[in-house]
């Protein structure tokens, strides 16, 4: 018998055919890929926007914060529930954790979310400046810095804003979005190569839990009216004002 070793003409014409089909295949299932990560990632922010919706309700109107909402003798919510954690607790409860870590925890432990997943953008694979590996975390208790893709700017309501002269037109605000990994200091730095979608955009959730994909790395300008309308952290009264939580905790 005799052995053949070497292709057929046919057979070489349909493996270089194969191959430049899979050739310019390969981008589009890595674009159609990246869109899936996207739509999972803003039902992610879907869900956590209906939860502090349903938070909300709760608790006259606001969103998760350790302050000024207390519960009826007072307390803090999170400085009274051990293992939340929550930042300037003092002394610190078990297992502490500050920014927006601990509103993180609180959400899963009272089941306003289902599970610690919905905290992870699935296109993120690293996170902070120094590129800390992403993972779900376990349980709430702990849920960590690193298990969060999202920053979350808190201390604010459902209600009309009272700082004087505050628009009155439009209550949707941006309340949560993907973070960025850039080492800039802004309350909302750019995105950089290395943040969840790359430099492309980014998923924003709006204070009545609508979601929208905002192109390009900037979201400073959606940051701006809550800083006209709430107050600008640092200069008006700090128990008050809005803070950009998640954007730079761990790093």
């Amino acid at each position: 018998m005799k052995r053949r070793d070497a292709f057929t003409l046919t057979e070489l014409l349909v493996t270089v055919a194969v191959g430049s089909l899979l050739i310019v295949a390969l981008p589009t299932l890595q674009s159609d890929r990246e869109n899936l990560r996207r739509a999972i990632c803003a039902n992610n922010l879907r869900q956590i926007g209906q939860a502090m919706i349903i938070y909300s309700d709760d608790f006259r109107g606001s969103f998760p914060s350790s302050a000024p909402v207390n519960d009826e003798s007072g307390t803090s919510l999170l400085k009274r529930e051990v293992g939340i954690g929550c930042a300037g607790c003092n002394p610190p409860p078990l297992n502490n954790a500050g920014g927006f870590t601990a509103f993180a925890r609180y959400l899963v432990k009272h089941q306003y979310i289902g599970n610690t997943a919905v905290f992870l953008c699935p296109s993120a694979k690293v996170i902070g400046i120094n590129s800390t590996p992403v993972s779900v975390a376990s349980k709430w208790q702990s849920l960590n810095w690193n298990n969060l893709s999202y920053f979350y700017i808190v201390k604010m309501t459902t209600q009309w804003p009272t700082k004087s002269g505050a628009a009155t037109t439009n209550r949707f605000y941006m309340l949560c979005a993907d973070r960025s990994n850039s080492s800039s200091v802004s309350s909302t730095p750019p995105l950089n190569s290395t943040s969840p979608h790359g430099t492309d955009g980014r998923n924003v959730l709006f204070t009545d839990s609508h979601v929208e994909w905002i192109n390009g790395p900037d979201v400073s300008y959606l940051f701006a009216p809550i800083q006209a309308d709430w107050g600008n952290y640092g200069i008006d009264n700090p128990s008050t004002t809005p803070q950009v939580l998640g954007q730079q905790d761990g790093i």
